[in-house]
C-alpha cells in the first residue's frame, strides 16, 4: 500500500491528518505545518528555514522560492499538489520586496496552471528579524486536476487547462 493510498484510506475513514514538517517549534508552539480533512488542506504560515538549522537568504525572492518548496512538500505528503491551491496569503516585511516576491508567486502558479485567490500585505513585523516573507495557503485536493474556466469582469468565459 502506497503512502497516497494510505492517505486516501484515512480520509475515507473521516480522519484528520496532521503533517509535521520536523520543525522544532511545532510541538513547542502547538501547531503543525499542514492539516488535511476531507479534500481540504490548510498550510500554516511558512517562512524560509531559520536558526538553528540554517539561516535564510537575505533576498526576499529566494526566501519565497524556499517557502513554496516547503509548501509543495507538505501538499505532496497529504496527497495534494500546487495546482490544488485555491487561496494564498503573503506577508512581507518590506513593501519594496512586493514585486520580486509576487513575480516568484506568478512563476510558481504559472507552472501549476492555476491562479489562486491571493492577498499580499506589506509592512508586517515578523517574528524573527531575518524573515522577510511568510506565506500560508489553502488547497482543495483535486482542484488542480479540473478544467480551469476563467470569468472576466465582463463575464466572458475563457477555458484554459
Amino acid at each position: 500500500m502506497t503512502t497516497e493510498t494510505n492517505i486516501e484510506a484515512l480520509i475515507a475513514a473521516g480522519k484528520r491528518i496532521e503533517y509535521a514538517s520536523g520543525s522544532q517549534w511545532e510541538p513547542i508552539y502547538g501547531y503543525t505545518r499542514a492539516v488535511r480533512f476531507g479534500p481540504s488542506i490548510s498550510i500554516a504560515g511558512t517562512t524560509a528555514p531559520s536558526l538553528p538549522t540554517s539561516t535564510p537568504s537575505t533576498v526576499a525572492a529566494d526566501q519565497t522560492r524556499s517557502i513554496f518548496s516547503t509548501i509543495d512538500k507538505a501538499l505532496t505528503a497529504l496527497g495534494g499538489s500546487m495546482g490544488d491551491i485555491t487561496r494564498v496569503r503573503v506577508f512581507l516585511r518590506n513593501e519594496a520586496d512586493f514585486e520580486a516576491v509576487m513575480t516568484v508567486h506568478g512563476e510558481v502558479f504559472a507552472r501549476a496552471g492555476v491562479r489562486p485567490a491571493a492577498t499580499a500585505l506589506a509592512g508586517v513585523k515578523m517574528a524573527l528579524e531575518e524573515l522577510l516573507v511568510e506565506i500560508e495557503v489553502d488547497a482543495i485536493v483535486g482542484a488542480g486536476g479540473s478544467e480551469v474556466v476563467r470569468l472576466t469582469d465582463k463575464w466572458s468565459v475563457t477555458n484554459e487547462g
